[in-house]
């Protein structure tokens, strides 16, 4: 069988095969950016006067409940110590809330530089455990690494995404223009 000579070229694909290709690498970031960016470095604990309490954490994108607990399942607050990897053992710190049903950090990262931060929120905490007339409120903000890496995978997500467009576009006019 002999191939037929045609005086039209053949349709070229380039711009189409492009945005299949930028919408392939578009996907990963826009999957781990969002999911990254609802990392749940916001820990917040509410206690009403007189109680109940409620403990969450939240990211940019949701917030979820650890635990409610009353005045009466209220045992105290603790420090915890622990040893860093990354400078060269020194200590490191984070103020939990003890529970009937267990021990809840109140921050997402740890202090490294001394326990004075968390000691505070464990003596907070042990003053409402005391007088819980007065209520409490403890928030610590540690989405700004989520912020950074989260937001940097979703904009390279939406960027790719936006040049497959571009090219679907591009490869779609060319079609047209080549068609009889």
């Amino acid at each position: 069988m002999r191939p037929v000579p045609s005086d039209a070229p053949p349709p070229r694909n380039a711009a189409l095969v492009g945005a299949a290709a930028f919408t392939l690498i578009a996907l990963p970031f826009l999957f781990f950016g969002p999911w990254l960016l609802n990392g749940k470095g916001l820990v917040q604990l509410q206690c009403a006067s007189g109680g109940p309490c409620e403990l969450t954490r939240s990211g940019y994108l949701t917030t979820e409940e650890v635990t409610r607990f009353t005045v009466a399942e209220l045992k105290g607050a603790h420090v915890e110590r622990g040893r860093s990897s990354r400078s060269a053992g020194n200590s490191i710190f984070r103020a939990n809330v003890d529970t009937s049903a267990g021990s809840f950090p109140l921050a997402y990262q740890w202090a490294v530089d001394s326990d004075e931060a968390p000691q505070q929120d464990v003596s907070r905490v042990l003053a409402f455990q005391r007088d819980p007339r007065q209520g409490l409120s403890l928030r610590h903000d540690d989405r700004e690494p989520f912020a950074r890496v989260g937001g940097a995978f979703t904009g390279v997500g939406v960027v790719s995404l936006v040049g497959a467009i571009y090219l679907l576009v591009r490869g779609l006019r060319a079609r047209r223009v080549q068609s009889p």
